[in-house]
C-alpha cells in the first residue's frame, strides 16, 4: 500500500500558516457592478476566446425590482443623453433596470429592454486584471421572438436550473457547449430548436462554436434526462456527465448517467441509463455498447446485462453498461495503464438496487465489468464522484459523496485511496472513521489544492446531516495525515450553487457564483505559494507501430503527485487534439472541468501515451499540471510520418515567468496583470516592468 508520499506538502505547509484569513466575502453591491445578479444558474469558468484567461459563463434568471410582481418584461426609453429613464407611460422607473438592460429596438438606440425573470445566457469575457465585458442573451429578448439563432452572447442558448459544459468536440481548437436546463419563463427549448425530446420541461442541447465564435445548435444526439429531480442546483451540477478520450483516437467522448426520457408518439418513456457516446470525429456522437459483463452464472446483478437466446438457451450479453440513475459517473485511469476506466454508482433495476460499478478499459475499445465483491466500495445515490491523486503517490484516488441506503439515510463523504497495485484495490476513509469531511447528498465537488500547500483539498456543495447544517458549500483542507479540516473562515453559505475560479486576476481560486438573485464572491486570500511547475523534458514522438503515435517525456521525479496534459496538432490541417483544453502558447487551462483525465504515474521519469494517427506532419506538446491547477508551458516536439518512415526533432521553447515586486509568481501572461512593478524572466533574461 502506498499512502505516505506527502513530501511536497511537508515542505510547504508551515510557510502558509501565516496567512490568517483564507476567504473574504465581497460586498454584494460591488459584485453587481461587475456581474449580473441571477437566480437558478450554474457558473462555469472557461476560456471561450482562447486568450489565456478564464471567462465566466452562466445562465439563470434576472429579477429587477420594478414594483410589480416581476412576472414579465419591462421596456423603457432614455432621452438622447441617456439620463432620464421612463417606462411606456412616461414614469420614472428604478435605476437597477439600466445596469443590466439590453437594446430593445435595434433601430432606436434609446430603447431598452430589461430581463425580468428571463432565462439568460451570460458571457463575461475576461479582459485581465479582474475586468470583464458582458454579453447576454435572453428568452424574453431576441431568442423569445421565435428565432433559432442569435448573435447575442455568441448564440449560446439561454438556460435555467442548469448550466454549461465546454469541450472541443471536433478538434478545431474552439470550445463547444453541452447544455442542460429546463423550460421556464419565456423559454421553451423544443419550440426554438425543433427538437422534441420529452413531454416535461427538461432539455439537453449541444452547440458547436464556429469560426466566427458563434455557437450553432446541432442535432440532439445525447439522451435527455437528469439524475435528480428536485429543486436544487447541486444535484444537477454533479458528475453525471464526463468527458475523455476512452479509445485513444484523439477525439473527446462523452459518458452520461441519467434517467433517460424520450417520446414514442404522444407517450413519454423512460429508463435508467449509463451511456457511452463515441465521438465520430466530426462533432457528432454515437452511443456504443462495449461493456463486457461478468459471466451470467457468476454475476450477482445480471439484470439488464443479458438476453436469452431462444434457440440455444444461452444468456447473451447485451454489451450495455449497467443501467443506473440518481447517481454519478466518472472517467479515471485507476490501474495506471494510461487508459480511462469508468466508475458508476446509483440506483439500478436489481432487487438490491443500490450499486457501485467499475469498468476496466481493455484498450481495444471495450470495457470489462470488475468483480468488486470483497472490496471496500460503498454504493450511494444522490451522489457525486470525483477523482484526483489525494496523497501525491502518482495513483488516482476516488472521492464520493451521496446517501447510503437505510431508514436514516446517512450522508457519505468517502475517500478511496488507491493501493497502487494496479488491481483496483482501494482503502476507504469515511466520515464515520473520522476523515473530517461532511457527508452530503445531491452533492457537487471539486478536488483542488486551494491553499497551495501541495495537498489536494475538497470543495463541496450539497445537503449535509452534520450538526443540522442542511444545504451549503464547504471547503475542507487536507492535513498531512490524510484527514480534513473545515475552513471556518469561508463559513457555510446557504447558496444555490458556487464554483471555483480566479475572478480578480491574482492567481488564487476564488469562490463565486449564483447567489439568489445576486452574484456572490468570496475572494481567496491564499495567494502565497502560487508557483508554476517545471515543464517536462525529453519530449519525443515516435511511430512504434503502424497507425499509432507514442509521445514520451520525462516528468518531475521529485513530485509524483503532478499530472500531465498533452496535445497533438496536424501541421497540414491545424486540427488539434488535447486531453484537457489548454493554450498551447502559454499553457493556461481553458477549462477546469474533467481534470481527472490528466496523465500520471508513480514513476514520472519515463512516461508515455499512445494514440491513433494517420500519416502526416505533427506538432506535439506536453505540460505539467499541479493539483492547485497551475500549469507549466508545453514542451514541444515535431514528428513527420510517411509510410512508416519518420523523422523527429525537439522544438525550442521560450518560457516566460512573471513575478511581482515581492517575488510572488504571477503566471506567464502579462495581460492578466494589474498595475505595479513586475519582474519578467524570458529565455533566461530578467527585466523589470512597470504597469
Amino acid at each position: 500500500m502506498k499512502h505516505s508520499t506527502f513530501i511536497m506538502a511537508m515542505a510547504l505547509g508551515t510557510a502558509l500558516s501565516a496567512q490568517a484569513q483564507s476567504f473574504k466575502q465581497v460586498e454584494q453591491e460591488k459584485n453587481q457592478e461587475k456581474f449580473m445578479p441571477l437566480h437558478r444558474g450554474i457558473v462555469s469558468f472557461v476560456d471561450l476566446d482562447g486568450d489565456g484567461r478564464l471567462d465566466v459563463v452562466y445562465g439563470g434568471q434576472y429579477r429587477p425590482d420594478n414594483g410589480t410582481d416581476g412576472s414579465g418584461d419591462v421596456t423603457f426609453e432614455t432621452d438622447a443623453d441617456g439620463n432620464i429613464v421612463t417606462d411606456a407611460d412616461g414614469n420614472n422607473i428604478v435605476k437597477s433596470h439600466t445596469k443590466w438592460a439590453v437594446q430593445g429596438d435595434k433601430e432606436n438606440p434609446n430603447s431598452w429592454f430589461s430581463l425580468s425573470w428571463a432565462c439568460t445566457a451570460n458571457i463575461f469575457l475576461n479582459q485581465g486584471g479582474g475586468n470583464y465585458t458582458h454579453e447576454v442573451a435572453s428568452s424574453w429578448h431576441h431568442w423569445g421572438e421565435g428565432s433559432r439563432t442569435s448573435t447575442e452572447a455568441r448564440g449560446l442558448l439561454p438556460t435555467t436550473w442548469g448550466g454549461y459544459y465546454f469541450f472541443d468536440a471536433n478538434n478545431d481548437g474552439r470550445l463547444d457547449a453541452y447544455i442542460y436546463g429546463q423550460d421556464e419563463w419565456g423559454w421553451k427549448f423544443s419550440e426554438y430548436s425543433g427538437q422534441k425530446v420529452g413531454d416535461d420541461n427538461q432539455y439537453v442541447a449541444f452547440q458547436l462554436q464556429n469560426a466566427d465564435g458563434l455557437f450553432e445548435l446541432q442535432p440532439n444526439t445525447f439522451p435527455k434526462g437528469w439524475n435528480e429531480n428536485t429543486n436544487s442546483l447541486g444535484n444537477r451540477a454533479n458528475s453525471s456527465v464526463a468527458f475523455g478520450d476512452y479509445d485513444h483516437d484523439g477525439f473527446t467522448d462523452v459518458l452520461i448517467q441519467c434517467y433517460h426520457k424520450w417520446m414514442e408518439e404522444e407517450e413519454e418513456c423512460g429508463e435508467r441509463l449509463v451511456g457511452l457516446y463515441h465521438n465520430n470525429g466530426d462533432g457528432t456522437f454515437q452511443q456504443v455498447n462495449v461493456f463486457k459483463p461478468i459471466p451470467f452464472a457468476e454475476n450477482l446483478k445480471p439484470a439488464d446485462l443479458f438476453e436469452a437466446d431462444i434457440e440455444s438457451g444461452d444468456m447473451v450479453p447485451t454489451m450495455k453498461a449497467k443501467p443506473m440513475s440518481h447517481g454519478a459517473i466518472a472517467f479515471g485511469d485507476l490501474n495506471g495503464d494510461g487508459w480511462l476506466d469508468i466508475i458508476s454508482t446509483g440506483w439500478s433495476n436489481d432487487d438490491q438496487a443500490l450499486s457501485f460499478y467499475i469498468y476496466q478499459n481493455m484498450q481495444d475499445g471495450t470495457f470489462q465489468e470488475l468483480d468488486l465483491s470483497g472490496k471496500s466500495f460503498l454504493p450511494v445515490y444522490e451522489s457525486e464522484i470525483q477523482v484526483a491523486d489525494m496523497n501525491n503517490d502518482g495513483w488516482l484516488d476516488i472521492v464520493v459523496f451521496g446517501t447510503q441506503d437505510g431508514s436514516d439515510m446517512p450522508k457519505v463523504g468517502d475517500v478511496y485511496l488507491n493501493d497502487g497495485d494496479g488491481e483496483f484495490n482501494f482503502t476507504r476513509s469515511s466520515v464515520e472513521q473520522g476523515n473530517g469531511l461532511f457527508g452530503a447528498s445531491a452533492a457537487y465537488a471539486k478536488l483542488v489544492d486551494i491553499n497551495h500547500d501541495g495537498l489536494t483539498d475538497v470543495f463541496s456543495y450539497g445537503w449535509s446531516d452534520v450538526d443540522g447544517r442542511g444545504w451549503g458549500a464547504r471547503i475542507h483542507t487536507q492535513n498531512t495525515d490524510g484527514t480534513f479540516t473545515l475552513d471556518t473562515d469561508f463559513g457555510d453559505p446557504n447558496t444555490a450553487h458556487l464554483a471555483l475560479g480566479d475572478v480578480n486576476g491574482d492567481g488564487a481560486l476564488d469562490v463565486s457564483g449564483d447567489y439568489w438573485f445576486d452574484f456572490g464572491i468570496w475572494e481567496s486570500q491564499l495567494t502565497d505559494g502560487i508557483e508554476a511547475p517545471e515543464a517536462p523534458t525529453n519530449v519525443k514522438a515516435e511511430q512504434k507501430e503502424d497507425g499509432r503515435l507514442t509521445i514520451s517525456w520525462t516528468g518531475d521525479e521529485l513530485n509524483p503527485g503532478y499530472a500531465y496534459n498533452l496535445y497533438i496538432k496536424s501541421k497540414a490541417t491545424g486540427a488539434i487534439s488535447q486531453l484537457i483544453p489548454a493554450s498551447i502558447e502559454t499553457g493556461a487551462l481553458r477549462t477546469t472541468q474533467n481534470l481527472g483525465v490528466a496523465l500520471r504515474s508513480d514513476d514520472p521519469s519515463a512516461m508515455s501515451y499512445t494514440l491513433k494517427v494517420a500519416d502526416g506532419d505533427y506538432e506535439v506538446g506536453v505540460q505539467t499540471l499541479k493539483n492547485d491547477w497551475t500549469t507549466s508551458t508545453f514542451t514541444k516536439a515535431e514528428v513527420s510520418i510517411s509510410s512508416g518512415i519518420q523523422s523527429t526533432k525537439t522544438l525550442p521553447t521560450t518560457v516566460t515567468r512573471i513575478y511581482d515586486a515581492g517575488g510572488r509568481y504571477m503566471g506567464s501572461n502579462p495581460d492578466n496583470l494589474g498595475h505595479g512593478l513586475f519582474v519578467v524572466e524570458k529565455g533566461g533574461i530578467i527585466t523589470k516592468v512597470a504597469k
